[in-house]
């Protein structure tokens, strides 16, 4: 009986284990996504002035 429920908690352990790794690796790409989405934000208010500018200079 005791063999047999160590033997299920070290699963247990060792799924645990595993899910934590997947969460991790999931946190590190939403931060690279939520990165290049912020990066690509900041372009486009850029160009958005620009052609702001664009247009002004053209009336």
């Amino acid at each position: 009986m005791i063999k047999e429920t160590t033997k299920a908690l070290v699963r247990i352990n060792n799924n645990v284990k595993i899910n934590n790794e997947n969460i991790q690796q999931s946190n590190a790409d939403i931060y690279t996504i939520t990165a290049k989405v912020v990066l690509l934000e900041n372009r486009l208010k850029k160009l958005q002035q620009e052609v702001t500018k664009l247009k002004q200079a053209k009336k």
